[in-house]
């Protein structure tokens, strides 16, 4: 700072505050202390975030599996209700992999199975197969049981699924249809 009198410079000093133990300026284990505790509070901080972002993660992808579940469940409960009849000699009743053989009203076969992979798929007229599951969902059972009431014929289908991605977790799905063709 500049004295106008004397026109000399004379310095102006900042007073220093005192540290932690009394004394300007941090010792090495002041620092120590200061880098531990960001340390721990930086790894509780990354800890949360990456349980969020997994969890996350773990709900997004059962979702999607959800709903690939759900629209192929959808396409076999569709084809039934609409069918004429059930084809009782290439479908498989009783057993844990079973197989569902209808007959459209156009004279069409449609055909529901499990693949080697453990895929939910149909087959139309013997043309090849399309996958009803997405990737990541087996199929761990696929349990038709025919109804017959006199009056009209169903179907009662039942799933299991499993999440084969990382969540491991299972999904029951049952449902009873009636044939159209049975009762019309």
């Amino acid at each position: 700072m500049w004295n106008n009198n004397l026109l000399q410079y004379t310095s102006c000093t900042k007073k220093e505050t005192p540290s932690f133990l009394g004394r300007s300026g941090a010792t090495a284990v002041e620092l120590l202390l200061y880098i531990t505790i960001l340390s721990l509070i930086l790894g509780v901080f990354f800890t949360l975030m990456i349980s969020v972002f997994s969890t996350f993660a773990s709900v997004r992808a059962t979702r999607a599996a959800m709903v690939g579940v759900q629209t192929g469940f959808e396409r076999v409960v569709r084809e039934a209700r609409s069918s004429q009849g059930i084809n009782d000699d290439t479908s498989v009743f009783g057993a844990t992999i079973g197989a569902l053989s209808l007959t459209q009203s156009n004279g069409s076969t449609i055909v529901f199975s499990v693949d080697a992979q453990e895929a939910l798929v149909v087959e139309v007229n013997d043309t090849g197969s399309e996958r009803l599951t997405p990737e990541g969902i087996a199929v761990t059972q696929f349990l038709l049981t025919k109804i017959e009431t006199g009056r009209s014929t169903g179907v009662t289908i039942e799933f299991v699924l499993k999440d084969t991605r990382g969540t491991q977790a299972t999904y029951p799905v049952r449902t009873s249809v009636i044939v159209r063709g049975s009762y019309e």
